[in-house]
This record gives structure tokens, C-alpha cells and sequence, in this order.
């Protein structure tokens, strides 16, 4: 190998990256022409970047595939994801949507007792039926309630069934004014009159609605809706035909243990009936009936008794926590 070759493969990576000027390629190319071995060398150069070139080819070739595998499931996932986040969002939005029209009907119907309790003239019946079938045992229990500005009269009858008797329930009544701590009892079967008078208040406006009516006072008042989700999540609401008149029938929240329905006439808001229970072990039912402006002086006055046994009794309770709690109902 003479001077010239030397300085030729020296420039070889220079000419192979074409960063020679025009006049020293000039001579590589004239000297490779002529001189065998350095052609070979240059040849075998090529070659070898060829080969190397193909390689970081296929090389960047897989990384870029692997990429683009990545980038896919990348943005199959955030799809996913996407999708996941709407659907929820939807089912949230139904739920919420459902739930939010259940408390306006029930809320509308809590409000119409509101109204009902601020009257001066109303009439209430409450027919209620309990069965326990794990003792084989029924109760039946009836309540009449007047009241007109200020008086209220309340009846009360049933009886209860078990497997070895029938017990009927004293046929009694109750006449007072209302917040008064004094009211004259009735007891027609042994035909008796109590007039008694007690350290509490026997009974406040509405206080009979609010005991009557016990679902539709719990799930109709308005707390909030965060409240109510989270303590009165899963109501819904259907329409059925209750003896001829058609109801929304609010579905209470329930499990496979137990289930409650309140029952609302579509067109007066007013609550029907209201049923519970646990599956297998009982059943309670309350009908409803009231009728607004009917009560007259008579119905709340106390009957004249000459034959009745005549008993004044005092009632005081000496536990100032209950004393609080029946002033405070």
C-alpha cells in the first residue's frame, strides 16, 4: 500500500458520508478506479453499511411498530375509560333524574298533608292491618279523628286474632283541646268517663297526621339532595288503579328482607294507603281516608253520660326527659 491508498481509505468514511468536496471526491474516485484493493475496500465498506443501515432500519422499524402498539392501547384504553366515565355518568343521571322525580311526588304529597294539618275543619279515618305469620297472629285497628278549630275527638276499636283467641280492643274515645294537658276518655264497653289531667301535653295540631302517616312524613320531608340520596336512595315510582282511582305508587327503598309502598290518588296528591313488610315474617297495611270542612260542633263535643261511672285521675310523670319529649312532639 503506497502513500496515495493511505490517504484514500482515510478519507473513505468521509466520501462514504459524501461530505467530501467536489474536487477531493474527484480524487478518490479517480484512485478507486485504478487501484483494485482500495476498490474492494470501498466496496465492502458499502456493503457493510448497507447491511448496518438495514438493520437500524428494521430496528427503528420495531420500535416505531411497538410504539404505535402502544399509542393503539393507549387510546383504546382512554377510550374505555371515555366510555366507562359517560356510562356512569348516565346511569348516575337516570338514577338521580328517578329519584328526584320519586321525591317530588312524594314530597308533593307530604306537602298536601301540611296543608291538611293547617286546616281548621278535617275528618281523618285510618284503618290499619298487621299480620305476623311466623306466630299466626293479626291485628285490626281503627281510628276516627275530628278536628275543627282547636277540638279534636278520636275514636278508637280493632281487635287482635292470635291462634288460641280473638281480643277485641276497648271502643274509646278522646276529646280535648289542642296543647291542652287535660281530656275526657270514653270508655263505652264498661261504660266509663275518665277526666284526666297530666303534667305533658296530650296533644299538638298534626300530631295525629304526623303518627298516621309515618312513610310519607320520613321520605317526604325535604333535607337536601345529598341527604336524601344517601338516606332515601332507591325510590321509584309507578302508576297502578286503587279501588277504581289512579295512583302513583311510590317503591320505598328495600332489600331482599323487606319493602314499603306508599300509595298516592294521581289527581288530590292525597296518600291512600301505606304498606310494609318483611318477606315470610309480616305484613302491615294503613288505609287512608280524609274529608276536609265536614266536622260540625257536635262531633267534637263530649256526650252527655248520666249513666256512665264518672272518674277523675291525675297522670304525672315524674321522668322530666319523657315530660320534654311528650311536650316537644
Amino acid at each position: 500500500m503506497n502513500n496515495e491508498c493511505k490517504i484514500i481509505r482515510d478519507l473513505f468514511p468521509n466520501y462514504i458520508e459524501n461530505l467530501l468536496s467536489d474536487e477531493t471526491k474527484q480524487f478518490v474516485e479517480k484512485h478507486i478506479s485504478n487501484c483494485k484493493q482500495c476498490k474492494e475496500i470501498i466496496e465492502n465498506i458499502k456493503e457493510e453499511n448497507i447491511r448496518y443501515n438495514d438493520k437500524q432500519n428494521i430496528e427503528n422499524q420495531c420500535e416505531i411498530d411497538y410504539l404505535n402498539r402502544i399509542r393503539k392501547k393507549f387510546l383504546t384504553l382512554k377510550g374505555m375509560v371515555f366510555l366507562f366515565i359517560i356510562i356512569v355518568i348516565i346511569i348516575g343521571l337516570t338514577f338521580i333524574s328517578k329519584f328526584t322525580y320519586s321525591q317530588y311526588i312524594i314530597g308533593k304529597a307530604y306537602d298536601k298533608l301540611q296543608e291538611i294539618i293547617d286546616d281548621d275543619n278535617y275528618k281523618l279515618y285510618v284503618e290499619e292491618y298487621y299480620v305476623d305469620y311466623e306466630n299466626a297472629e293479626e291485628l285490626f285497628n281503627y281510628v276516627t279523628y275530628y278536628y275543627k278549630e282547636g277540638k279534636y275527638r278520636q275514636d278508637e276499636n280493632g281487635k287482635n286474632i292470635t291462634k288460641n283467641e280473638s281480643y277485641i280492643f276497648e271502643n274509646k274515645s278522646y276529646y280535648g283541646v289542642i296543647d291542652s294537658n287535660e281530656r275526657i276518655e270514653i270508655y263505652k264497653d264498661k261504660r266509663e268517663v275518665i277526666n284526666r289531667t297530666t303534667n305533658y301535653r296530650l296533644m299538638r295540631k298534626g300530631l295525629i297526621i304526623d303518627n298516621s302517616y309515618s312513610y310519607t312524613r320520613e321520605y317526604g320531608e325535604r333535607r337536601g339532595l345529598l341527604f336524601n340520596l344517601i338516606s332515601k336512595g332507591g325510590l321509584s315510582v309507578r302508576t297502578e288503579i286503587y279501588n277504581g282511582i289512579e295512583c302513583y305508587v311510590v317503591s320505598l327503598k328495600g332489600d331482599n328482607v323487606g319493602y314499603g309502598e306508599i300509595w298516592i290518588e294521581k289527581d288530590s296528591m292525597l296518600v291512600l294507603r301505606e304498606l310494609s313488610g318483611s318477606y315470610g315474617r309480616n305484613y302491615r297495611e294503613k288505609k287512608y281516608k280524609i274529608e276536609k270542612g265536614n266536622v260540625i260542633d257536635e262531633d267534637i263535643m263530649p256526650p252527655q253520660l248520666n249513666d256512665y261511672t264518672i272518674k277523675n285521675e291525675e297522670e304525672l310523670e315524674v321522668d322530666a326527659s319523657i315530660v320534654e319529649y311528650y311536650n316537644n312532639r
